[in-house]
Order: C-alpha cells, then sequence, then structure tokens
C-alpha cells in the first residue's frame, strides 16, 4: 500500500511539474518575442487579442518609413490614402470630393459614375455618369453664380451647355410701374368692347 501510495504522489507532482514547464517555457518564449524599444514601448511580430483598449491614440504607420498611415484619436479617425467601407452613416460630411463606383475601389484605375465636390472658385457641383461610361452631366456653379447643365460626350470629350441659369433677380421698382401701366392700357379697349357688347345684347 505505501509503495502505492508514493507511485501516486510521484505522478501528481511529477504531471505539475510538466505543467509549470510548460507554462513558463511558453511565457518565456512568448516574452522572447516582445522586445523593449523604449520606456513603456514593447515591439512584437504579432499579437493576438479577443479585445484591445486604447486609452489615447491608436496608430497604423508604414513598415518601412514609420509614417502614420491611420490615426484614431478623440473619436476621429485619420486617413492618409483613404477610407472604404460597406455602409457610412453621418450627420455631417465634410470633403472636398465625394465619389462612387460601383466597382472595387480598392482597384486601382476604378470609374468614378457619381461624384459631389466643390471646384476651384468654390462652387459645388454634381457629376454623374451613364451605366456604358459614354455619357456624363454636369450640374453646377461657375465664379459668376450662373448654375449650368453640361453635357458631354465621354469617347471624344465634345461637351455642350444644355442650360445656363442667370442668378434670379427681382425686377426694379420703376420697371413694376410701367408694366403695371402697360397691363392697365391694353386692358381698357378690351373693357370697353366687352361693356358694348353686353349693352346691345
Amino acid at each position: 500500500m505505501s509503495a502505492f501510495i508514493n507511485t501516486f504522489v510521484s505522478a501528481i507532482v511529477g504531471a505539475l511539474a510538466a505543467v509549470g514547464t510548460t507554462w513558463y517555457l511558453s511565457y518565456a518564449s512568448c516574452a522572447a518575442n516582445l522586445v523593449n524599444t523604449g520606456t513603456n514601448t514593447l515591439k512584437a511580430d504579432e499579437i493576438e487579442v479577443d479585445r484591445l483598449i486604447v486609452g489615447d491614440v491608436f496608430t497604423l504607420v508604414d513598415s518601412k518609413t514609420r509614417e502614420p498611415l491611420v490615426e484614431i484619436r478623440n473619436g476621429s479617425i485619420y486617413a492618409q490614402k483613404g477610407l472604404y467601407a460597406e455602409n457610412v452613416g453621418a450627420w455631417k460630411m465634410t470633403s472636398r470630393q465625394i465619389q462612387t463606383t460601383p466597382e472595387d475601389p480598392f482597384r486601382p484605375n476604378t470609374p468614378v459614375f457619381g461624384e459631389l465636390g466643390v471646384n476651384d472658385e468654390g462652387g459645388a457641383y454634381l457629376y454623374i455618369k451613364s451605366p456604358k461610361e459614354n455619357h456624363s452631366v454636369t450640374i453646377g456653379f461657375d465664379a459668376s453664380e450662373r448654375g449650368c447643365v453640361l453635357s458631354k460626350n465621354c469617347a471624344d470629350g465634345y461637351a455642350e451647355a444644355q442650360a445656363i441659369f442667370n442668378k434670379p433677380t427681382p425686377p426694379r421698382q420703376a420697371n413694376v410701374a410701367q408694366v403695371a401701366a402697360t397691363r392697365n392700357a391694353n386692358a381698357a379697349p378690351n373693357q370697353g368692347v366687352r361693356n358694348a357688347v353686353n349693352y346691345t345684347n
């Protein structure tokens, strides 16, 4: 019986030693991948976590130049190249150009089928392209505050103004009085003819 107890205790101690050794070696291996690069800074080739909480700033940098590419701070996302998402919802969107495409936005030279932006003069414009990409229509403003609708043949670059809208201005006071006098003068003979016809009847 004593031999059995000794064997049982030895097995338990051996199992605990094996578990402790495995745990220590795995921790040492993980710690070896972390390099201390300065005060409170650790560097690792790969970190996998279920939940990451960042208290100040999250920065994604270029692997070669170390220049920041994406930065998240104060509730805002700053991207140097582009921000792509399946769905974007916002109350306010500030940008010089907002472009839409039916194709993959990550592919180089992706065609733009719709664009909302501001031109060099500061006026807004809306650009839309036909499904076969051979016709586009632009609605916008020029420096003189005129609105225009421009139709363009995308194959040869020929463009033609379909409509030009000057800024509406109210008529001058003298013109209003003149128009009223002209209406009264034109209405008087008709009124007399109508009365004469009624009288003869």
